[in-house]
């Protein structure tokens, strides 16, 4: 087959087998680049010979030009699109060294073309890289390129057969694999006097009536004070060793001889005068199909008629494993006839060895003497086996389509031909259907359907070519064949061999999910900003089955800015995305017109939250500042909400497009919230803390006014919250009506008359509450009321902090505030910790001892602005051995307080070295919701896991596995992490426990297990003014198994910033290692210890297991 190479391929062709390249001086040397990082040097004009290892070689050792970047290395340039071959041509020619020819690529391997009267042949074989030899010129090129990156290059090998010319030795007939023979040409080589090898026309011998094939080797560039003397092959892949007969001299410097062999060789040169040659690689022609037709015969069996180039003495076999032989009936040298069974149609592949070499090929035709096509069978099977199983994909003329062969049974009927499966698009919107039959009626005829209902989408009678003028893309396509009557054949008719329906080729599709490429098409991590990708700056997408023109990219119906093609790769593409948020978006191609098969959809990224300014607010609010990523452009787009509540943010204003907005939070009682912003329909992946400061305070109340059996009573304060729904006020235990914030000073309000005390002297209970935005967090004023004036005046009038009984000049301290004038803070500090702790691993040794050790290994505290305040790690690449297992202990590295980081612990037991587990804890940041999950793998235990979070949460909610289905579902927790601080701000106290049952595969319940953390003083409440130096916490696990009870105890201790390093008694667990970390406004020191313990347990399979009721709590027990 005559190819005119295209130019995605002449690089890609790019390992030339045996050429050279010659020349005797240097014309011209140019750097060209850079081409996405890529640089490339040119050389032409009359070198100075040489062979293709020396160009190889003197690629690698050239340096890259001055301004290229570092770890660049030189490779013979392979050069894999038109693209990429132009782009360099017009840099040529922009230098000032005009480059006179117009090349194109296509997928060929090999070949000779003809442009402009300018005749180039490309070859491609086992050496790296590429030379290209132009006839019309008689020069010879190189390219070198300078990359990070190896070229690719084809697996693919050219065997050239020689034609004699005295006139022009270089002058050689090319076999290729469809059989045509075509004139191509190779620089000569042999610079350094090696002899060049060159294989002459393969010739047929007829020895005592038995055909064999002989080869003829052509040797040249013998030295003339040189007489060969013998030349050996020795056959690199059996060893054996034969000589190549009738050695003669053809003419000068030139030796001709012939072998009976297939197969690679090392060839050998000896000379009259003891001088041998080094050894010459040299690979005979493979035995080449180019296509076969067939042809049924009785007995269950087809005729085999296979037509190509070396197929004498070849043996036969079909399947995807070669288990199907062809009974072989004859074979010469371009012809096969044999005979073979043929089950749901064409079982390719066609298996084809002569000697050694064998062939395997999904690329052999199916020829129909009838029509004169040849229909080029691709590969075996479907993609989409949901559809049709054994369907064939065929190839017809440059067209693609999908079949079965003969038949198939769907829903109890015989669909002749069907399984037809087909990414089809036309250029030209027909369809053709070809039947290959041995007769049939004329009104019998092909129906073409798709779809559940099997609409009929096309009818076509034998020998008629029938347009499709409307046509559509379906899923699938069946194809079937009926009787004039209209019934449909249900046993296959003997005259009926098959039939193809003919359309254009293979519909674009994309990739399951979407990726960003590089120019080299490799993948790199996809992130899409709300600005988008804009100009130069662009994202990688890759096309199945692109088209190498007029390719178009749309977002719903509006096109998508393709800014360039990969100039090494026809599927990757590279476009422009507008700006936008949310999601999901659909992304279509069009190549030439066809709609690919599938969209691709994104996402543009959730907003992430930087930084609140102010993080203090007044309670009458305040005007804020948030700097985040991807906030989007338009205010429109934006919601900034305090979670929880019912505020949210007013007068949204864009201050820096995608990365800074404004607003106004409106007045809120005095407590912390989390703030997020959404930015479409998606949340921010974090939140900021915000807090509202400045309690309500109340003053004082007027005298009560009574009016027909109602009381008025007006409260004056500070900061009360106007336009407050919420507000509640109850007069001795009754809700007063007619509630109103008149100001933030004075509330007044109704109450009856007759819950009035008899005597002024006796007081009046009345509670104020506002209500904080947070159902479950009320702030509750109480004081009595007396109906006589009283001038006593609180200390420092309670600092804002508290209301003054005026009666007794007492100062009622609002939550969080204690003394005399309310002046000690006793809330927590603008401190969060963060708990990063390994809380188990388990392993199963070959004496079936379970060892479970307990690392908690790190502690991370932040400040009010987010800063790490502290890290505590332990035990940092320390080993401790039991039972013959060793354990290597956890080094947490510090990461970055915006990053989201998984950390991961692996063993593997002995027992069992395909088994390990893992312990997951992927902390977010700026938060307190931390994701444990610890599951196992095992080929004798069944995954089993527990999920807990770890959440500041007022509610408790459990979402259990379903009972009906153990091994499904998550389990998840929210509850309550208490936090308490003493006035150093030196120690935090948490608790938690969880439990765990594991069942047999018969249900049978054999191991429960518990684990708890506490505090070792069991009567006393958290303090928020601890003197005791040191305190101990004890992490207890009980595991229960068939009879008996193991429980282990681990010892964890508070220390203060005076303390220093202890060593560690590993004999005594009660004896803490002791930590010591430097920190920022706050002494955070843990010390742990660690010890082990066994317990025998039943090796058998798990079943199940059940996790239940994850707790976190404040309790305190004695150790």
């Amino acid at each position: 087959m005559y190819h005119k190479i295209s130019i995605p391929t002449l690089i890609w062709l790019v390992i030339l087998f045996l050429t050279v390249f010659t020349v005797d001086e240097v014309s011209s040397q140019k750097y060209i680049g850079p081409l996405y990082g890529h640089y490339y040097y040119y050389n032409s004009g009359l070198f100075q010979t040489k062979n293709h290892s020396e160009a190889i070689k003197f690629c690698s050792t050239l340096t890259p030009p001055p301004s290229s970047p570092p770890n660049l290395k030189g490779y013979l340039a392979t050069f894999t699109t038109e693209y990429e071959w132009e782009w360099v041509v017009k840099e040529i020619e922009k230098q000032g060294t005009p480059y006179n020819t117009s090349t194109f690529f296509d997928t060929v391997g090999t070949g000779v073309f003809s442009v402009d009267g300018s005749t180039h042949y490309y070859d491609s074989g086992p050496e790296i890289g590429s030379m290209m030899y132009n006839l019309s010129s008689d020069t010879c090129h190189t390219f070198c390129k300078f990359s990070q990156l190896a070229p690719a290059y084809m697996n693919q090998e050219t065997f050239l057969s020689m034609k004699r010319s005295l006139t022009n030795i270089n002058l050689m007939e090319m076999i290729n694999e469809g059989g045509y023979r075509v004139l191509s040409f190779i620089c000569e080589f042999s610079p350094d006097g090696t002899p060049g090898l060159q294989s002459i026309s393969d010739v047929d011998f007829s020895i005592q009536g038995e055909n064999k094939l002989f080869t003829s080797l052509r040797i040249t560039n013998i030295p003339q004070d040189k007489i060969l003397q013998s030349v050996t092959l020795s056959n690199i892949d059996t060893n054996e060793q034969s000589n190549c007969t009738g050695l003669e001299l053809k003419q000068s410097n030139t030796y001709e001889c012939r072998y009976f062999s297939i197969g690679r060789f090392a060839v050998s040169i000896n000379t009259t005068d003891s001088f041998t040659y080094p050894d010459i690689f040299h690979q005979s022609n493979p035995p080449k199909p180019a296509y076969f037709s067939q042809t049924a015969i009785s007995g269950g069996f087809y005729s085999i008629q296979i037509y190509g180039h070396g197929l004498i003495n070849a043996n036969v076999k079909f399947g995807l494993s070669g288990q199907v032989p062809c009974i072989i009936d004859n074979t010469s040298q371009s012809y096969i006839a044999c005979k073979t069974t043929f089950i749901n149609g064409f079982p390719l592949p066609l298996y084809i060895s002569v000697a050694n070499i064998s062939y395997r090929s999904y690329t052999v035709g199916i020829y129909n003497p009838d029509t004169k096509l040849l229909y080029k069978l691709v590969s075996s099977q479907t993609e989409h086996s949901n559809v049709y199983e054994k369907a064939s994909k065929f190839e017809i003329q440059g067209l693609n389509g999908y079949m079965t062969g003969f038949y198939n049974q769907v829903d109890g009927v015989t669909y002749y031909g069907g399984g037809l499966y087909s990414l089809i698009r036309s250029l030209n919107p027909t369809a053709r259907v070809w039947l290959n039959c041995e007769s049939m009626e004329a009104n019998n005829k092909v129906i073409v359907g798709s779809g559940p209902f099997k609409d009929r989408l096309l009818e076509a009678y034998y020998n008629d070519t029938t347009t499709w003028p409307n046509f559509q893309n379906y899923p699938y396509y069946f194809v079937r064949m009926e009787l004039s009557n209209g019934q449909v054949y249900r046993d296959p008719p003997s005259y009926l061999h098959g039939f193809v329906l003919e359309f254009g080729g293979y519909v674009p599709s994309f990739e399951d999910s979407i990726v960003n490429y590089n120019a080299i098409g490799d993948s790199v991590p996809f992130v899409l900003p709300t600005s988008g990708y804009q100009g130069n700056n662009t994202v990688g997408i890759k096309v199945r089955n692109a088209r190498i023109t007029n390719s178009e990219f749309k977002i719903k119906d509006t096109p998508v800015t393709l800014v360039e093609k990969s100039p090494f790769r026809y599927d990757i593409f590279f476009i422009n995305i507008p700006s936008g948020f949310g999601g999901p978006f659909y992304l279509t191609y069009f190549g030439e017109g066809i709609r690919s098969l599938n969209t691709l959809s994104f996402y543009y990224n959730r907003p992430r939250l930087l930084s609140v300014v102010p993080n203090i607010l007044p309670f009458y609010g305040s005007y804020i500042e948030i700097e985040g990523i991807d906030l989007s452009d338009s205010h429109l787009n934006i919601k900034v909400y305090l979670q929880g509540s019912n505020i949210q943010c007013t007068n949204i204003v864009m201050v820096v497009p995608h990365s800074k907005i404004g607003c106004t939070l409106p007045q809120g009682a005095s407590t912390s919230y989390r703030l997020l912003v959404k930015v479409g329909n998606q949340d921010s992946t974090n939140f900021l803390d915000i807090t509202y400061r400045g309690f309500p305070s109340v003053n004082g109340y007027s005298d009560v006014i009574q009016s027909g059996g109602m009381s008025s009573l007006t409260i004056y304060g500070e900061r009360f919250i106007v336009n407050n729904g919420n507000l509640s006020v109850k007069v001795g235990g009754e809700d007063a009506t007619d509630i109103k914030v008149i100001d933030e000073t004075k509330v007044i309000c109704k109450f009856n008359s007759d819950i009035v005390p008899q005597t002024p002297y006796d007081p009046l209970s009345i509670d104020l509450v506002f209500n904080t935005h947070v159902q479950s967090d009320a702030l509750s004023i109480n004081s009595p009321i007396f109906f006589y004036d009283s001038n006593l005046d609180c200390p420092n009038n309670c600092t804002g902090r508290g209301i003054c009984n005026r009666n007794l000049a007492m100062c009622n301290c609002f939550t969080g505030y204690g003394s005399a004038d309310c002046s000690v803070s006793v809330l927590p500090p603008e401190i969060r910790p963060v708990y990063d702790v390994f809380l188990g691993e388990t392993s199963m040794t070959n004496d079936h001892v379970d060892i479970y050790t307990f690392r908690p290994f790190g502690i991370r505290l932040y400040d009010s602005n987010s800063s790490v305040v502290a890290n505590i790690s332990f035990h940092n690449h320390r080993f401790e051995s039991y039972f013959g297992q060793m354990y290597s202990d956890i080094n947490l590295q510090s990461q970055s307080p915006t990053s989201e980081t998984y950390l991961s612990i692996n063993f593997t037991m002995n027992s069992e070295p395909t088994s390990y587990a893992v312990q997951e804890m992927r902390p977010y940041a700026y938060s307190t919701n931390y994701y444990v999950k610890f599951h196992s793998f095992s080929a004798n235990i069944s995954r089993s896991e527990i999920i807990y979070l770890l959440q500041y949460s007022p509610s408790v909610q459990e979402n259990q596995s379903d009972p009906d289905d153990p091994c499904g579902g998550q389990f998840l927790v929210e509850t309550d992490n208490k936090q308490y601080y003493n006035l150093l701000n030196a120690e935090t106290i948490f608790n938690s426990k969880f439990s765990q049952r594991v069942w047999q595969n018969d249900y049978k319940l054999i191991q429960k297990t518990s684990m708890t953390v506490f505090d070792t003083d069991p009567m006393v409440n958290p303090s928020t003014d601890v003197t005791n130096g040191y305190q101990y916490k004890v992490i207890s696990q009980v595991i229960h198994n068939d009879n008996f009870e193991t429980q282990v105890n681990f010892g964890i201790q508070k220390i203060n910033n005076q303390c220093q390093n202890i060593a560690l008694d590993k004999d005594n667990w009660k004896t803490p290692l002791i930590a010591s970390v430097a920190s920022v406004g706050a002494v955070v020191l843990v010390g742990i210890s660690i010890f082990t313990y066994k317990s025998m347990k039943k090796h058998q399979q798990l079943k199940a297991i059940e996790n239940s009721n994850v707790e976190l709590n404040v309790r305190n027990i004695n150790e």
